[in-house]
């Protein structure tokens, strides 16, 4: 019988990316997910890297948050929405397999139990709060994007996102990847639908999230998703001002109370061209050197919302505003 020559090839393969593996480290996985980007090819370093750390024999919290928080990236670049779900939810249940190590189970949290909750967590893990934070972040984060494709199930899984987020903020991590809490939170309460839209605490979140991570030099946020839901946000409050018959009259209250049109449509011109016009792609590096190719494509994102919006493009011109003005 002849040997099958495919069968034999593909066996050897699969061995050598086994040994590969397990000679692997988390540094090697890291330094490969580093060369990931949203197209095609190099989504698969993203892929590549996850599977570097899966095939690592020492499963740490380091390694499982590595994969859990890969998993944002691969899930964004993947095209469809019914793709980019059983991602997400990877994504958080890996998160889950670090917050059990803490006896912490996301989906029995009692906003009522968190401050007994902490006292517990500070007591027995001293050293590990930190890790417990990134952990809720990361199921917070995986969640949030997986509501943000799931319409139809976004309401019923809020209560979680805001009590994973809540307990983030009552171990005092509130400033955790460049204020994500907030961000995230205040993305979702513009964007639900009620009772768990609230457009005053929206606004509140985004602008304090906005203001924490600002870079000195550029005016923006280090993260470009704060820069793009706050420009979202400013956007939604000029459109209610503009046409206030269609708009809430909770949200008519906030946008007239953050200083009528005029400094609304004002704080979106300077925002969107900062973004747009006073940094160039190789200096994204300067906002967060982890998180390049998501900064771009946010940035990208943002151009797109300019032209969408008519914004007037005052190019360069924007830069010498000065970045906190």
């Amino acid at each position: 019988m002849k040997p099958n020559l495919r069968l034999i090839l593909s066996m050897t393969l699969s061995l050598c990316l086994s040994m590969a593996a397990q000679g692997a480290s988390l540094e090697e996985a890291k330094a490969l997910y580093a060369k990931r980007d949203y197209d095609k090819t190099n989504v698969q370093n993203a892929i590549k890297a996850v599977e570097m750390a899966e095939g690592l024999s020492e499963q740490s919290h380091d390694v499982l948050l590595f994969i859990s928080n890969a998993q944002i990236f691969i899930g964004d670049a993947t095209k469809r929405n019914k793709n980019k779900r059983p991602i997400y939810e990877k994504g958080w249940a890996v998160a889950d397999r670090v917050l059990a190590d803490f006896e912490i189970n996301p989906d029995e949290l009692r906003p009522s139990k968190f401050k007994e909750l902490v006292q517990k967590l500070k007591a027995d893990y001293p050293n590990d709060l930190e890790t417990i934070a990134e952990a809720l972040y990361l199921h917070g984060s995986n969640l949030a994007s997986w509501m943000s494709i799931t319409a139809h199930k976004a309401t019923s899984a809020a209560p979680k996102l805001f009590r994973v987020l809540g307990l983030i903020s009552e171990l005092g991590f509130e400033r955790i990847k460049n204020f994500a809490v907030l961000r995230i939170e205040g993305a979702a309460r513009f964007k639900l639908p009620a009772p768990f839209q609230d457009v005053a605490k929206a606004k509140s979140y985004l602008e304090k999230a906005f203001k924490g991570s600002r870079h000195p030099k550029y005016g923006i946020s280090r993260a470009g998703n704060t820069n793009v839901f706050y420009a979202e946000g400013l956007h939604n409050m000029v459109k209610c001002l503009q046409k206030p018959d269609s708009c809430s009259e909770p949200l008519k209250k906030v946008a007239e109370a953050s200083g009528g049109l005029d400094v609304l449509i004002e704080a979106r011109r300077a925002l969107l061209n900062r973004y747009v016009n006073c940094i160039s792609d190789d200096q994204l590096v300067d906002l967060d050197p982890d998180r390049i190719p998501e900064n771009r494509k946010q940035r990208e994102e943002a151009i797109k919302k300019m032209k969408s919006w008519k914004v007037q493009d005052t190019g360069a011109d924007t830069c010498k505003e000065g970045g906190n003005s």
